[in-house]
């Protein structure tokens, strides 16, 4: 599974070239004085941490989720789920890996929207991750897999603004060597499935990386 990490840490070497893909001589467009960022050019990095339940075919694990991206475009992401005694298989794992959000990048480029903040946002909030996973299956006590993880995340924020609380929703799928190289599937540790609930809060931090694009520069 040394290939999967290479793909994270390239995808994370990349992630701040391409969003610096944006125009950078002028802000996101305004509609009649409307900040169609909703606050997202106040800083250049976008922190988030969450918490919900990762529901699987084996039962649920809690989940705990943080994220960085830069300009709110790309950046990293780190995830642990516990079975808390639960028949959940596995009963625990750790997943690590890079978040892109190519919607918000096309409509940050080409300067569409609809100026309506939930709206905006929502749609902006679609990403792909790509990574890979540690799991400690039940009864083991160590973390004897590794897999592939791959998945995709849509958002739905509380405010209309940037900074504030999202409910999140993502799905995705893990895979391990032996399930990429010889489709053999015997159990959740070579292939599972997962759909995952958050509640979470999004804050705009301002780390002078990027200055043309906050407002107190």
């Amino acid at each position: 599974m040394r290939w999967v990490s290479n793909v994270v840490l390239v995808v994370a070497a990349v992630a701040p070239f391409a969003a610096r893909a944006a125009p950078h001589s002028e802000r996101p467009p305004q509609l009649e004085g409307v900040d169609t960022s909703y606050g997202r050019i106040d800083g250049d990095f976008v922190l988030a941490l969450s918490s919900g339940v990762a529901v699987g075919s084996r039962g649920p694990r809690g989940a705990i989720d943080a994220r960085a991206r830069f300009l709110d475009v790309a950046g990293l992401f780190v995830t642990y789920e516990d079975a808390f005694g639960g028949p959940s298989e596995p009963r625990r794992v750790l997943s690590v890996g890079a978040d892109l959000r190519l919607v918000y990048l096309a409509r940050w480029v080409q300067g569409w929207h609809w100026a309506k903040p939930y709206a905006d946002l929502h749609v902006d909030s679609f990403s792909i991750e790509l990574g890979a996973a540690w799991m400690q299956p039940q009864a083991v006590p160590n973390w004897s897999r590794t897999q592939l993880h791959f998945a995709l995340a849509l958002e739905l924020p509380l405010l209309p603004h940037a900074t504030g609380p999202w409910i999140g929703v993502r799905g995705g799928a893990r895979w391990s060597d032996d399930a990429l190289a010889t489709t053999r599937t015997d159990s959740a540790l070579d292939r599972s499935g997962f759909v995952m609930f958050t509640l979470g809060w999004h804050q705009v931090v301002n780390t002078g990386l990027v200055g043309g694009y906050s407002r107190k520069r």
